[in-house]
């Protein structure tokens, strides 16, 4: 039967019992011409009926068929009666675009095409929408201008952002703001929308590997969250983990009353300085954790950071062989420099000299 592009549709598929069996339970899942699975998941059966509404068709011909899950009482089946077909009118339009999975505020490549006929291109632009298996449906990005026309094939091509709320899957359609032809739009393609990436900063202080300095009792280790637009994140928490076995989780916050050095937003925490050799940090951001219910950070995805320091105690800190390598040749200074040997760097017990210096001067010249 036809329809108009973008008009929504609800489809349901029924699995009837044996003559007098149980009612089937399961799900089914409802298939376009091509193979491709319509909606964001299977359809559960209630009371042996399963219902799946979509938002839109795209134009032309649909050939829907469904395929039982089966459950402890029936097998899985498929309805194979040739299937609904169902005219959706309008101009067509195709639509791809990459990555299918993306994260909160990043971008897809999106390239979406309208063909017209007997070489006359067509004209106006294009919208792009999403919806998810509850009916949500939002805005992408409208009034896309087209890029490029070809014969009678015009094309939008770029880069598209994307901020549905609430994450998770989505179809996604594009559709033909009428200009010269008929409005029409695209089938439905996939679209899995994840956390935003997330960005943390970790200090170890006093000693880290680049300040040279000693910390003879504790490591305090602070850590910071940026969110994809380069905000700050004010709530949630940080797992800290040391290579020790060493772990806490703190609140984003904690000590900046207390601590005038961490004022801001920071999450802190404390260690015990174990026996002085180098250590491995890593922090992470739970996505949502720590974060109070009904606040932001919903979007939120989950980031991690490692870093490396020394707890230089009253032996000597051991550097890895790559760091010791990186010592050594910082202190190789040219012939005729004064570069001299300034490292608190205890893990170079025995290069005491520096290369360097003109023939008969006091520096010693190898």
């Amino acid at each position: 039967f036809p329809i108009s592009s973008t008009t929504p549709i609800t489809l349901t598929g029924k699995v009837g019992p044996a003559l007098g069996g149980a009612t089937p339970t399961g799900s089914i899942l409802f298939e376009d011409t091509d193979g491709t699975v319509l909606g964001t998941a299977a359809s559960t059966l209630t009371s042996g009926e399963a219902s799946l509404t979509l938002q839109n068709m795209g134009s032309g011909q649909h050939i829907i068929t469904t395929l039982y899950s089966g459950d402890s009482n029936y097998q899985p089946n498929t309805y194979a009666d040739g299937g609904l077909v169902i005219g959706v009118s309008g101009t067509p339009v195709t639509l791809t675009f990459s990555p299918s999975t993306v994260a909160y505020g990043s971008a897809i490549y999106v390239t979406i095409t309208v063909t017209g006929q007997n070489g006359v291109a067509p004209t106006g632009g294009v919208s792009l929408y999403a919806y998810n298996d509850q009916g949500t449906q939002g805005t992408t990005q409208t009034t896309l201008n087209f890029t490029s026309t070809s014969g009678d094939v015009s094309i939008y091509s770029g880069q598209v952002g994307v901020d549905l709320s609430p994450l998770g899957n989505y179809e996604l359609y594009a559709v033909y703001n009428p200009g010269n032809y008929p409005g029409g739009s695209s089938s439905n393609e996939p679209l899995t929308e994840t956390g935003e990436a997330m960005t943390l900063s970790l200090n170890c202080a006093p000693q880290n590997t680049d300040s040279g300095l000693y910390a003879p009792n504790q490591q305090t280790c602070y850590s910071q969250v940026t969110d994809a637009f380069g905000n700050i994140v004010q709530q949630g928490q940080v797992v800290f983990s040391m290579t020790n076995g060493a772990s806490a989780a703190e609140q984003i916050g904690d000590n900046v009353d207390t601590n005038p050095t961490f004022s801001g937003y920071y999450a802190v925490d404390t260690f015990p300085n174990p026996t002085a050799s180098y250590y491995t940090m890593t922090a992470t951001f739970p996505a949502g954790q720590g974060l109070p219910t009904g606040t932001g950070g919903g979007y939120y995805g989950t980031g991690t950071i490692t870093g490396s320091f020394c707890t230089q105690g009253p032996g000597t800190c051991v550097l890895p062989a790559a760091a010791r390598s990186r010592a050594v040749r910082a202190l190789n200074g040219s012939a005729g420099s004064t570069f001299l040997n300034r490292s608190r760097d205890h893990s170079i017990p025995t290069l005491r000299v520096v290369h360097g210096g003109v023939p008969g001067s006091p520096r010693f010249h190898p």
